[in-house]
């Protein structure tokens, strides 16, 4: 990864504490540099997922503030073609 999270947490805003995030990588060691920052933030949920059918599972039954894809994700033409599903949620408030 080449970009840190700013150190003030206030600078992360909208994202705060009460926040839930979704993050689709298909490499499990980016993933864990990913979750072991995003927890110094002390957010309420942070979910990491290497595969794309268990990033559209999630979505159907959890409510997300914000998600990460990782630009070239295996069993997906394009990390793209991944955005009409953040649409059609059914938990997602912000469709």
């Amino acid at each position: 990864m080449s970009q840190q999270l700013p150190a003030d947490p206030a600078i992360l805003t909208p994202i705060n504490a009460k926040s839930r995030l979704l993050v689709l990588d298909d490499d499990p060691d980016d993933l864990k540099a990913i979750k072991d920052e995003l927890t110094k933030y002390d957010l309420e949920r942070v979910d990491t997922v290497t595969r794309v059918k268990e990033f559209r599972e999630l979505l159907k039954h959890t409510e997300y503030d914000a998600v990460s894809i990782d630009r070239v994700v295996h069993g997906a033409d394009s990390s793209v073609n991944l955005l009409p599903l953040l649409r059609v949620c059914p938990k997602n408030p912000r469709s």
